[in-house]
């Protein structure tokens, strides 16, 4: 969880910088720009009748997803016309189109029409990133800043795009050469640090994080960036101290300590870190929704759920974050087990990006209380208003699991396999098919399903990883069993559940020095009752059978019911 800044932020995506990626293309006429006044380069008539004929063009061409017909007429259009906004709009085109050459042609049209504007500076900086045309990328980009009537939230889109880049070495020198050029921005040499650490240059960060101390000795977000990277550096109480020593001098200061209380919880420090939340609360009270909301979720990520409560109940009177705060209302009762609570939180979810989550879950704690067919007719409803095809596979997983957990794993089958003829290629399926499968004993279809998941996905570590496991368990094809895991260890080399297979895998091979420490980092990492049923059995057949079964009856008090602990106890202690 990071710090939300505003009621935006958490209600859509973050603007992510400059434009990237796919962009659906739904171009409506636009009036504004078809109109008599539209002025033409040389006031002709027949010359706006030219410029009124390729934006419809344009426009109808962009309705029936004519990428290239559209831009190939926005372009004509705007050298016809002085108006700015064409400009605009064949430059977005090409851009869109990935067609560089035209899109830096008449990106720079549209500069001439209107050298102050952001947008267009920011737009170019992208096709001069995209082209390799670094010192361009870097003059455009400060003219972004200089032009953005907020420099502080330019310059955070700056750091976003930059830090998208492949190239680390060129997004350094190109804010390095910004910093430069903007030296009198505070601002900046901040967001050299911050995007520094992102990239793991420490010594950097902190460079760069005390010249902006330098100018300003109390700017709060320099002093976290100074701490986070002592912190990354070994050096956590430095840091610490430095923002004691400014919270002292300036106690109200909500946005420095709020950012205290983060860099204390990302620290593990959840005492010391309360301690900041609870200040904020009763210095802003319900006066700051936001503040509410970021002590809110520190407290729930520093597991003080009646904290959290106390925070987010009082964000409800507020009126502001309503349905953020439904949500993790909702998310507590849920891990209280309180779920008719629960379930109401849920319910009062109104806003898009929680809004399916929410209601999946809800689905799902009807099916735990025992009311199932209500929990199906809610995800059935869900169904029915959902216009966003690409959630359809997120919401039939939830039905099947459902189904499942209430031993119809049948229907469970019946359901994943109906969305795989909607959703032939959808890794979530055919996963969720697979693990139910393994369920209800149908070895054949979880092998054809991962193995198919595979092929459309050849990095899924985590399909790997299942298919190898039960290879590897099953005592079939082992050697394929080997490739495949030793492959999403590559990938994901710190999961536990992986390392747990390379340590089983190991042991089935006979390799079992490998299989020990294997199985040891992997319960290191995650003391699961069947990856300690794991190690136990290797300790137990390599001699060390009493700390085999300190291993499993520590285990079993935990986890009195795990089948794969009990099974391998019943095995090997008579």
């Amino acid at each position: 969880m990071r710090i939300v800044r505003s009621s935006e932020q958490i209600a859509k995506p973050l603007r992510g910088g400059l434009l990237t990626g796919a962009v659906s293309i739904v171009l409506v006429v636009c009036s504004s720009l078809i109109a008599p006044s539209l002025a033409v380069a040389d006031n002709h008539v027949d010359t706006r009748g030219q410029v009124m004929f390729n934006i419809l063009i344009g426009e109808l061409a962009g309705r029936r997803g004519q990428l290239n017909v559209a831009t190939d007429a926005y372009m004509t259009a705007a050298e016809l016309t002085d108006d700015s906004r064409v400009a605009e709009r064949a430059t977005q085109l090409a851009v869109w189109g990935r067609r560089w050459g035209d899109a830096e042609m008449v990106g720079n049209r549209w500069l001439s029409l209107a050298p102050e504007n952001a947008d267009a500076n920011q737009l170019l900086a992208q096709i001069y990133l995209e082209t390799n045309q670094t010192n361009r990328a870097t003059e455009a980009l400060s003219r972004f800043i200089t032009h953005s009537p907020d420099s502080k939230t330019a310059i955070d889109e700056v750091v976003l795009t930059l830090m998208r880049e492949a190239d680390r070495a060129r997004s350094l020198a190109i804010m390095e050469n910004l910093a430069n050029k903007h030296s009198d921005e505070i601002e900046i040499k901040v967001a050299q640090a911050r995007m520094a650490l992102s990239l793991g240059e420490r010594e950097e960060a902190l460079k760069q994080a005390n010249a902006a101390l330098v100018l300003d000795p109390n700017n709060g977000s320099a002093l976290l960036v100074k701490a986070q990277a002592l912190g990354a550096m070994g050096k956590p109480e430095e840091g610490i101290a430095a923002i004691r020593k400014a919270l002292d001098a300036d106690e109200p200061n909500l946005e420095l300590r709020l950012g205290f209380a983060q860099l204390l919880v990302d620290a593990g420090r959840h005492d010391d870190a309360s301690e900041q939340l609870e200040v904020i609360y009763q210095q802003a009270g319900t006066t700051n929704p936001d503040l509410l909301l970021n002590i809110g979720l520190l407290a729930l990520e520093s597991k003080r759920s009646d904290a959290a409560i106390r925070y987010l109940e009082a964000l409800l009177t507020t009126g502001e974050h309503t349905d953020q705060a439904h949500f993790y209302l909702g998310r507590i009762s849920d891990q209280q087990q309180e779920y008719a609570n629960a379930i109401q939180h849920y319910s009062e979810v109104r806003d898009e990006n929680l809004y399916i989550p929410a209601q999946l879950r809800s689905a799902e704690l009807f099916g735990i209380i025992g009311e199932l067919d209500e929990g199906r007719k809610r995800i059935q409803s869900l169904k029915n208003v959902i216009s966003n095809q690409a959630v359809l596979p997120q919401v039939i997983t939830t039905e099947a699991r459902m189904l499942q957990d209430a031993g119809d794993g049948q229907e469970a089958i019946n359901i994943l396999s109906a969305g795989l003829k909607d959703f032939p290629d959808s890794g979530e399926l055919l996963y969720s098919r697979a693990l139910t499968a393994d369920a209800n004993n149908d070895s054949a279809m979880l092998r054809s399903d991962l193995t198919r998941l595979i092929e459309i996905e050849p990095d899924n570590a985590h399909a790997m990883n299942a298919l190898g496991y039960h290879l590897a368990d099953n005592d079939i094809e082992l050697e394929r069993a080997v490739q495949l895991i030793e492959r999403a260890h590559q990938l994901i080399p710190n999961d536990a559940a992986i390392i747990d297979s390379m340590g089983w895998v190991q042991y089935k091979i006979g390799d079992n020095d490998a299989a020990l420490k294997y199985l040891k980092q992997a319960y290191e990492l995650l003391p699961d009752p069947e990856i300690a049923a794991h190690l136990g059995e290797v300790m137990w057949v390599t001699g060390a059978q009493d700390e085999a079964r300190e291993l499993w009856n520590k285990a079993l008090v935990e986890s009195p019911e795990h089948a794969k602990l009990k099974q391998a106890m019943e095995r090997f202690i008579q």
